[in-house]
């Protein structure tokens, strides 16, 4: 689902996703936890890019 323009985003938003973005690896938990990596961090884990 398309939530419009940046621009139009409330700054906690943009916030959380700009620190999400910029994270080496975030893992949420929770009952379905899920791991987030970047493409930068993937050779460190000996994963191809």
């Amino acid at each position: 689902m398309p939530v419009g323009p940046i621009e139009t985003w409330p700054h906690a938003l943009q916030s959380t996703l700009s620190g999400l973005l910029n994270a080496t690896f975030l893992v949420a938990r929770g009952p379905n936890p899920i791991g987030f990596d970047t493409a930068a961090e993937r050779p460190i884990r000996g994963i191809e890019p």
